[in-house]
């Protein structure tokens, strides 16, 4: 019996890790495709192909430098034999404020031209089927990795094809719109604010310079969520760029500055270079501020982060994702209402266990982000593996609590011997448990400390989400240290299987919301498999009991 419950038990494991990953799931947030300002292509020719996305409301994709987060779009072809793609042709893109994050990137809808050119060789009559995978990362309050296969099929003309009559106006005018050089000469200097960056020709004279802002093509040159403020010239603008919060790379300034300048209307490429400021560039007075850059920059600091961070640990408590893992350990702090010492350490344990998921998590985090990933708290349960194996656990633990199997006080720390190893290792397990539920929830006060976090040095980042911990696990912890509190509740006796019972449902509820999750993203079928998984578990735990 104990094999074949091992092997069903392995078989359960092995099969959880089975299930598909993410490839697209059912209801994108972006809907990606291919389309030609031509009707065709001849050969040696060129023509642009877009990658239209239409954007879900109130979610945004990225443009080339994503700011202080996020991805930019990406595109992998696959063409027939001799024709190229050329380099993406970026629309000037909007700014997006998450907390004290900027980010830049677009919404609603855009198109991205791309320009493709068939071979010589190209036969007249033929039909080229263009294919590619798109890769994006679409956010609103989280972020999710989305990737969409494209194609479009043209025919091969003997000369060249008219204009397409649903999309060649559309992408002329993409391509008319996007940023391009004007002949504008720019040159910066380092400030007691920063760098100033100087901006005049023909373009900016007598323009409208109101609300200009400076894209820049590199990430790490300026601080994207402080304002730029604005001093108008004769001959066009400097603008006051903020250091970024990180420090420049060497701790030098740049030696040069690419990117855009994106007026109203109107966008101009720009690379300056280290140098005297021209007369012309200032000497009118500063218009105000974009209000949401303004807005943006007031920094939290690490003493005022961590206090806000603590505050929305306390409050991450009441959220519906964390209230199952605590009402499982309402059952074990009820078991040790009158045994003081356990109860004590049975709080440090819980505190101990927060504590370490919090900061592993974190590192790792971290550790991802500064690789280049875009990543963002509560990442864990974007994988769908992760997501089945956590369901498949909050049933596991539903079903021990309903007393199907008995494992012991190893799991929750609830049974007899209160001060045990397997007690606090089930305290320990429980504030581990908790975090990882709990990291999708975001609490009042919590946005604006993990995003500052999220932009400082690693030591700064922990100790923001130490706070963050020491909230979330400060209320069982206190309350474990707290005797007239846990006199106050019954002595031990049947109530607390009635009790302990009663605590299954919650984790019944958290394993279904998992499933649900699990099914936006990955389908009916990861469902499906995961629900064959749930019975051959709850087969091998009535075995085992």
């Amino acid at each position: 019996m104990k094999r074949l419950i091992a092997s069903m038990m392995g078989a359960l494991g092995l099969l959880a890790f089975a299930l598909p990953a993410v490839a697209q799931a059912p209801k994108p947030h972006v809907q990606a495709s291919l389309v030609a300002d031509a009707e065709g292509i001849s050969p040696g020719g060129t023509i642009h192909v877009a990658l239209r996305q239409v954007i879900e409301t109130g979610w945004h994709t990225y443009w080339r430098n994503s700011g202080d987060s996020g991805q930019a779009t990406e595109i992998e072809w696959s063409l027939p034999q001799g024709f190229t793609a050329g380099d993406i042709v970026w629309a000037t893109p909007g700014q997006h404020m998450t907390g004290p994050l900027m980010n830049y990137g677009y919404q609603d809808e855009v198109l991205l031209p791309i320009p493709l050119t068939a071979p010589k060789t190209a036969k007249v009559g033929e039909a080229v089927t263009l294919k590619a995978k798109v890769y994006l990362l679409v956010c609103a309050d989280v972020c999710v990795p989305e990737d969409a296969d494209v194609s479009l099929t043209l025919p091969v003309t003997a000369k060249p094809a008219g204009a397409d009559l649903q999309w060649g106006a559309a992408i002329a005018k993409a391509l008319a719109d996007a940023p391009k050089p004007a002949g504008l000469s720019a040159v910066f200097a380092p400030a007691k604010s920063g760098l100033s960056l100087a901006i005049t020709g023909e373009a900016l004279k007598g323009a409208d310079l109101a609300g200009a802002y400076f894209y820049p093509y590199s990430p790490t040159v300026l601080d994207h969520a402080k304002p730029q403020a604005i001093e108008r010239g004769p001959d066009g603008l400097t603008l006051t760029l903020a250091p970024p919060a990180a420090g420049y790379a060497e701790g030098k300034p740049p030696t040069e500055l690419a990117g855009v300048l994106a007026l109203k209307g109107k966008a101009y490429e720009i690379t300056a270079s280290a140098g005297a400021a021209p007369a012309g560039a200032s000497g009118l007075g500063a218009p105000a501020a974009p209000a949401a850059a303004g807005k943006a920059s007031g920094g939290l600091g690490l003493v005022a982060a961590i206090a806000f961070a603590f505050v929305g640990g306390l409050i991450l408590n009441l959220m519906p994702c964390v209230f199952p893992v605590l009402a499982m350990k309402a059952a074990s702090l009820a078991g040790h209402a009158h045994e003081h010492a356990a109860a004590r350490r049975q709080g440090l344990a819980f505190l101990a266990g927060v504590l370490a998921t919090f900061l592993g998590l974190a590192g790792l985090l971290i550790a991802v982000r500064a690789g280049g990933a875009a990543v963002g708290w509560g990442f864990q349960l974007q994988a769908p593996p992760v997501v089945a194996v956590l369901a498949l656990l909050m049933l596991a633990v539903a079903l021990n609590l309903s007393g199907l199997f008995e494992i012991g006080a190893s799991l929750q720390g609830v049974g007899q011997d209160f001060a045990s190893k397997g007690g606090l290792a089930g305290a320990f397990f429980t504030g581990a448990l908790a975090v990882v539920v709990a990291a999708p929830c975001t609490a009042p006060f919590m946005a604006p400390a993990l995003g500052w976090a999220l932009t400082q040095d690693p030591a700064s980042a922990l100790a923001v989400f130490a706070g963050l911990g020491l909230g979330f696990a400060a209320p069982f912890t206190l309350a474990a240290f707290a005797p007239a509190l846990l006199a106050s509740l019954p002595k031990p006796g049947a109530w607390m299987e009635t009790f302990r019972r009663a605590m299954s449902f919650p984790m019944y509820g958290a394993a279904g919301w998992l499933a649900w999750v699990l099914t936006v993203q990955a389908g009916s079928d990861a469902l499906a498999r995961l629900l064959a998984l749930a019975v051959l578990l709850a087969l091998g735990a009535w075995l085992a009991g």
